[in-house]
Parts: structure tokens; C-alpha cells; sequence
């Protein structure tokens, strides 16, 4: 909870501490007993800010198990977890993506496993199938800006897939996925997930696509949602 104060107050940078200090908690609890699901809302907390923490730090190991016993000990790990915007099983495919870092430093004199290892992510990004709480309980779809945000995910990972594990040949289905980002993104009026806004903006190389994502930040700014001068380093 102090690290969640301090992210929306710019003048302290305490923030990052607290984030350390629950991370070695977790770790540390995780590792002398089964992680369960009594408190989904503090687990669910700190893997988001794990997971995408990650990716902009050297591949680290360890992450990938917690995930897997956490995903094993809730009810449905592709049910939509609202305060991230995604499902417990979405955050556990980026950090394999993440995870395929390390993998592809390891094995760089084994192009084909590379590719094998990208095709695996690839498919099972493909057929991820998340779903929210109103749908299970036969009350109508999905609603418009869940689904959005859900598939800014998807489509933001499989683009970070493409620039961790780059094959020359994919880049076909790489501008596929840059072309329904942006689509998408036209499609709402704020993008709820800092995450995938940022992923997609890496992307962009037209005037139209960064009148677009700096259209899209000034509304979020406007929000009481979020402090992009604090927050935005954590996704970058």
C-alpha cells in the first residue's frame, strides 16, 4: 500500500523501495510454502508489477514458477483480473516472452530452437481465450472497453515477442499486428494499461500513429488514473 501511495505522488520516489521490499516478501513466502489464492488482490498486485518491472532489466529466473503455482491455485487463470486489465494466465505468457530474453542469449548458436521457442509463444498467444466475470455468469459479453484493453495485451505481447525474438521472416505477421494495435487503439477513447500503450508506441512510424499515441497519453494524463511521470520508467 506505501508503494501504491508514493506511485501518485510525484515528488517522492519512495516508491521503488517499497516495490523491492514486497517483492523479496513474496519471494521469500513463495518459496517456503505453496502460493495460494487468499488474497488475490495483493497477488495479482505485485505479479503486474513484477512481471512488467522486468522487462526492462536484465532476464532474471524465478518469476515463472510463482506464476505457475499462483495460475494452479485460482479458480480460473483466464478470468480478467479488472485492477490490471488482463488474466493471471496473459501476465504469464509475458514473462515467458520475457524469460525467451535469457533463452535467446543462451542459445544463440541454435537458430532453429529460437524459432521453435517463438512459433510456441507465438501460438499460444493466438489462442488465449480471457473473458470476464459477467460472461461466466451468463449476464452478456464482454463489455466494449474490456475486450479493447484484452486485446491491447495480446496484440502488445506478440509485438514484444517480435523484437525479443526477431526471425526476418515474420515480418509480415509483425506488420499485421502493429496495423490491428493502432486500429484498436483508434477504436477507444483511453487506454487503461500504460503497458501496452507503451509497447505499441515503440511501433509507430507515421506522423498519423504518433499524433495518435500522444492524443491518447494527454487524455490519460487528464485522468485521475494515472501520473505518467512516475509510473511511465516502471513499463519502459
Amino acid at each position: 500500500m506505501l508503494c501504491v501511495y508514493y506511485v501518485f505522488d510525484e515528488r517522492e520516489c519512495q516508491w521503488r523501495l517499497h516495490m523491492t521490499g514486497a517483492r523479496e516478501l513474496f519471494l521469500a513466502l513463495s518459496k517456503r510454502r505453496e502460493v495460494d489464492a487468499d488474497n488475490d488482490f495483493l497477488m495479482t498486485w505485485f505479479l503486474y508489477h513484477e512481471v512488467f518491472g522486468r522487462l526492462s532489466q536484465r532476464p532474471r529466473a524465478g518469476l515463472g514458477d510463482v506464476i505457475t503455482r499462483y495460475s494452479s491455485a485460482v479458480h480460473d487463470p483466464r478470468l480478467i483480473v479488472g485492477s490490471i486489465g488482463c488474466s493471471i494466465e496473459m501476465l504469464g505468457l509475458i514473462n515467458a516472452i520475457d524469460a525467451a530474453r535469457g533463452f535467446c542469449q543462451s542459445q544463440s548458436q541454435e537458430p532453429g530452437l529460437i524459432r521453435e521457442k517463438k512459433e510456441d509463444l507465438e501460438y499460444r498467444l493466438s489462442a488465449v481465450k480471457q473473458h470476464d466475470k459477467a460472461e461466466i455468469d451468463g449476464r452478456g459479453d464482454i463489455n466494449q472497453p474490456t475486450a479493447a484493453t484484452t486485446e491491447l495485451y495480446r496484440l502488445a505481447a506478440l509485438l514484444c515477442l517480435h523484437q525479443v525474438l526477431t526471425q526476418p521472416e515474420d515480418q509480415h505477421r509483425r506488420v499485421q499486428h502493429i496495423d490491428s494495435a493502432f486500429s484498436m487503439l483508434q477504436s477507444i477513447k483511453i487506454c487503461t494499461s500504460p503497458w501496452p500503450l507503451f509497447t505499441i508506441a515503440c511501433e509507430a512510424i507515421t506522423d498519423e500513429q504518433r499524433v495518435l499515441i500522444l492524443d491518447m497519453l494527454d487524455r490519460m494524463d487528464e485522468t485521475t488514473m494515472f501520473d505518467l511521470e512516475t509510473t511511465g520508467p516502471w513499463f519502459i
